[in-house]
């Protein structure tokens, strides 16, 4: 008994043992060393767990990272643009370092020589991963090892298109019920998954001068099943459509769009209610 509740401290193969051990018990009572038993379990156990952490490597937490982002509902565009950076560019050299051994030095490494959009993307992914482990208290980590400014990818405009030639010979070797995607997506600097989540209702072209495009979601390809979302980074926005493109957008919505509001403006092939 100490401090009022009773203990059992063990089982022995004979009296002579369990009396030698509750003399030791009652002695680390005297003393005020006595840890109860259950006490000692769950430091052993968290004493285990600190240690495994201590040795998780980017490999191991990149899985689990993974794994509990899908369980959160993540955007299925979001993982598997986290997955493909993690597999072309990471894992190979760091995925069996320690998270608790990674420097910015790697990671200034792993982006060396890249493009600037592979140089974003492995800070994007790394930063993220990263900043969800001290979260977590995983690694034995306080803090990332990213430090560079991940920054957002500037949009192009008009101007930064590198020519109109070159959009239009995009667009004619296209079906003709996807060339007006091209257009709208030159642009308008639209990505692939704001051009095929266009509706009917987004499109506001009554004023060639004053036409828009609303962009309220996104139609993501990689979802099981594929399914509208929110645009990514939730950029929904209103953008002017070039008067030039108005009358090309017209006809393709007569030739190729059903008439309802909610109506795709890309309609699949296969199914007529989806892009």
């Amino acid at each position: 008994t100490y401090e009022g509740r009773q203990y059992t401290i063990g089982t022995y193969v004979g009296v002579s043992y369990a009396k030698a051990a509750l003399d030791i018990a009652r002695g680390q009572m005297a003393r005020g060393t006595f840890v109860p038993p259950n006490v000692r379990l769950k430091q052993r156990r968290q004493a285990e767990a600190e240690r495994l952490a201590q040795q998780l490597t980017v490999r191991e937490w990149s899985a689990t990272w993974l794994q509990r982002l899908k369980a959160a509902d993540r955007s299925p565009s979001t993982l598997a643009s986290y997955d493909s950076t993690l597999n072309a560019h990471v894992l190979d050299l760091l995925g069996d370092v320690r998270l608790a051994d990674v420097t910015q030095d790697h990671v200034d490494g792993l982006c060396s020589g890249t493009t600037p959009a592979v140089r974003r993307n492995i800070l994007r992914t790394l930063s993220a991963m990263f900043n969800a482990a001290v979260k977590a208290g995983m690694g034995g980590i306080t803090e990332s090892p990213v430090t560079a400014e991940v920054g957002r990818m500037p949009r192009r405009s008009v101007g930064d298109l590198p020519n109109w030639e070159g959009v239009r010979l995009l667009a004619d070797a296209m079906p003709e019920r996807l060339r007006a995607s091209v257009w709208i997506a030159a642009t308008l600097g639209l990505r692939l998954g704001e051009v095929l989540g266009l509706q009917r209702q987004d499109l506001d072209l009554g004023d060639p001068e004053k036409a828009v495009a609303h962009i309220r979601r996104q139609w993501l390809t990689k979802a099981k099943p594929p399914t509208y979302g929110p645009p990514k980074d939730d950029s929904r926005r209103t953008l002017a459509i070039p008067a030039v493109v108005v009358p090309m957008l017209v006809t393709h919505l007569e030739r190729f769009a059903a008439n309802a509001d909610n109506a795709p403006v890309f309609p699949s092939t296969v199914d007529t209610l989806k892009p």
